[in-house]
């Protein structure tokens, strides 16, 4: 099975990992600055109208997920002509959609925008200036999706690593620049942000036409492929509109009943949460193409055991990261920020808690893509995700405080955990028990477990210097030796020990 590897996943979460890494300080260095020149209020405009129009692209997350899958099942099966098609079509299909959301966010979404968020009236002409950038934006976003999706399914990573470096430098420069610019600093900020899609997108245009002879025009007339990626597309909407009123939803109810000091704080803890979560998520990023390419070559039982394995590691993986950071939040933010938004420390744990339980879910939800058999998955799965938002509007008009609104998102990730495993197994004959044992079991073992000396460290040795940097290394290393006597079995160890004997011998 030569075009299954998996030295091929670790060198590509290995790539992904590193641009990861710089990005994440370039974010975390960026958004001190930004936080410090725009202040709370400014910050949280930006972050509540930018995620206010990030929630009207719902349709993104499926034509991206339908155009990855279609192109991974053809890959998987060498039909050089199919992934031809799959890529015209989907590039069409981007367009139109493209065209119809602008005209909806310019319409009804300025109306909304403007009647319901809660916008000191004196910053409103700049939000609207942030509306309109994003909008802007939005659409060169929206149309590089498919050239994106052809990089990911020929596993270029070191190209997107490239792009998303490009694009983490460039918004440390915008940063820059608005200090020494003498007007509105959140028009300006907002305006500078908007460019950087544009000239992502032209790189994607030019690379990719010169590189794969599929990405050529081809006449799109193939109905029947329209109505499966349509059809597909259309269910994956659910998970969709349930993803988009949680994460930008929710940010909308925070603006309504506590005002923009509260954007600018869940602002700052989805960062944390993105740049930590990043890890495991490029870790199934690389996977995720050799899942869907093996279940459409016949291929399920090294299917399943990707499944199992990419489940297992990202949780691990999450885990080491967060631990230490969970344990520490209050330190990093003093350091990192200059002003800390109120409410931010249990804001950035709550959601990194949420972080860990999906990191355990998304192999499950590619497995559930590659069957193609979405219609009980997304209907399941999608219903319980839109709860979040309707759930948390009725706990907020009841007198709950602004944290409850992350519980019940944590509540809601476990019961959709349980759903998928349940839909794998009717829809692919998905072996759950076997789960349990190889992945479940372990990580929990693992996470009840690993935190035990880290925390004992920090809670009985006063603060003196560079505590925060022993709390780290000892967590790391407790996550570590605890993975490794208990979170893996006897094949997985000889493997990892032939692996680092590969890597210092090479050296």
């Amino acid at each position: 099975m030569s075009q299954f590897s998996p030295n091929r996943i670790i060198n590509n979460t290995f790539v992904l990992s590193i641009r990861l890494i710089i990005s994440m300080f370039i974010a975390f260095y960026t958004t001190r600055v930004v936080l410090n020149s725009l202040g709370i209020t400014d910050y949280g405009i930006y972050n509540v109208v930018g995620g206010f129009v990030t929630m009207f692209t719902f349709l993104t997350g499926p034509l991206k997920t339908a155009t990855q899958r279609f192109l991974n099942f053809e890959m998987g099966k060498s039909n050089n002509t199919g992934v031809r098609r799959v890529f015209n079509t989907s590039l069409f299909l981007y367009i139109i959609t493209s065209i119809i959301l602008i005209i909806i966010l310019e319409t009804i979404g300025y109306y909304i925008f403007t009647e319901t968020l809660n916008i000191p009236e004196n910053r409103m002409t700049a939000a609207k200036w942030v509306f309109h950038f994003t909008v802007f934006s939005s659409f060169f976003i929206l149309i590089a999706i498919p050239f994106e999706a052809m990089l990911n399914a020929h596993e270029k990573m070191n190209i997107i690593a490239g792009l998303e470096l490009f694009g983490s430098i460039s918004r440390l420069v915008v940063a820059y620049v608005i200090v020494y610019v003498a007007c509105d600093n959140l028009i300006i900020y907002s305006f500078l942000l908007a460019i950087i899609p544009v000239i992502i997108f032209l790189f994607l245009l030019f690379y990719c036409k010169r590189k794969y002879p599929e990405v050529k025009y081809l006449k799109v007339n193939d109905r029947k492929l329209i109505k499966e990626i349509g059809f597909f597309t259309g269910w994956n909407l659910f998970g969709a509109v349930g993803g988009s009123l949680q994460q930008y939803g929710t940010n909308v109810l925070l603006n309504i009943f506590f005002g923009t000091a509260i954007n600018a704080a869940y602002g700052v803890s989805r960062q944390v949460s993105n740049a930590l979560a990043g890890f495991s998520s490029n870790f199934i990023r690389a996977v995720s193409p050799q899942i869907t390419q093996s279940y459409s070559s016949g291929e399920t039982d090294y299917c399943y055991k990707l499944i199992f394995s990419s489940s297992k590691y990202s949780f691990f993986l999450l885990l080491t990261l967060i631990l230490p950071c969970m344990i520490e939040m209050p330190r990093i933010l003093d350091i990192w920020l200059k002003e800390i938004p109120p409410h931010t420390i249990l804001f950035c744990r709550l959601i990194l808690i949420e972080a860990l339980i999906n990191s355990l879910s998304q192999p499950l939800m590619i497995a559930a893509q590659a069957t193609g058999k979405i219609k009980l998955y997304q209907s399941v799965v999608g219903g319980l995700i839109i709860l979040n938002f309707p759930l948390s509007y009725i706990a907020l008009t009841m007198g709950a405080n602004e944290y409850s609104v992350l519980i019940i998102a944590i509540i809601i990730s476990i019961a959709c955990f349980v759903a998928r495993l349940l839909i794998l197994k009717k829809i692919m004959d998905f072996p759950v028990k076997s789960f349990f044992n190889f992945v479940i079991q372990k990580a929990l073992l693992v996470l009840i477990i690993a935190p035990i000396i880290p925390l004992l460290f920090y809670h009985f040795t006063t603060q003196f210097p560079f505590k925060i940097l022993f709390t780290f290394i000892i967590s790391v290393l407790s996550c570590v030796i605890i993975i490794y006597f208990l979170g893996i079995n006897k094949s997985e160890k000889r493997y990892l020990t032939e692996l680092i004997k590969k890597v210092l011998c090479k050296r």
